[in-house]
């Protein structure tokens, strides 16, 4: 089960840098066999079949994993609650590195905290006016768009900015701000199912 999405994760990874949108600067498009995928309709067909398969793995994984948890044979609550955490930390570890899949907002993102960074308004300015690698891969539609979000995700994506101008570093910077709150979903849930009279393990799968 663990291992099935791990390798659904991984899939996931792999099938994401043939069709997803990359920074032409990105070093993994320095791969010729890669480069020659994501050129052709079959390659990204290939790549595209890749990902589904993968999401596939892990969401028949995530079943087997609420089936265990749900009908135990002689393990405690601590054991099925362990089960549940390891493998969110085995399964999520790939998907960390993983290009953005499905939309271009990530890269968005890593744009507008570098907005903030050089002391430009994400709120008067869209990523348009800068240049460089930050940009290369951010979708046309908003380059001239500025930020809808509240000052704090613009404030993290000033600090990680702050140490890193490519854009992959920044959109993993921000998925380390979404893990923090995994970790505290992982400490408040099983505490709020225990409060309800709901299996913790359960309902944290």
């Amino acid at each position: 089960m663990l291992t099935r999405g791990l390798a659904g994760s991984l899939l996931v990874l792999l099938g994401g840098l043939v069709v997803s949108t990359l920074p032409a600067s990105s070093p993994v498009l320095d791969a010729d066999a890669l480069v020659a995928l994501r050129a052709h309709p079959a390659g990204r067909m290939l790549g595209l079949t890749v990902v589904l398969t993968g999401l596939g793995l892990l969401a028949a994984s995530w079943l087997r994993l609420c089936r265990r948890v749900a009908l135990p044979h002689g393990e405690s609550t601590a054991d099925r609650l362990a089960l549940v955490r390891h493998a969110c930390v085995v399964w999520s570890a790939p998907l960390v590195l993983a290009p953005p899949l499905f939309s271009r907002d990530g890269w968005s993102y890593a744009a507008q905290g570098t907005l903030a960074h050089l002391g430009l308004s994400p709120y008067d300015h869209g990523p348009s006016v800068l240049s460089g690698p930050v940009v290369e891969a951010v979708d046309p539609m908003w380059l001239d768009t500025p930020a809808p979000y509240g000052p704090l995700p613009l404030a993290l994506g000033d600090l990680a900015a702050a140490h890193t101008g490519n854009p992959w570093v920044l959109v993993v910077a921000h998925r380390g701000v979404a893990l923090v709150g995994l970790l505290l979903l992982a400490w408040a849930v099983p505490r709020l199912a225990r409060w309800s009279g709901v299996d913790p393990a359960l309902a944290s799968a």
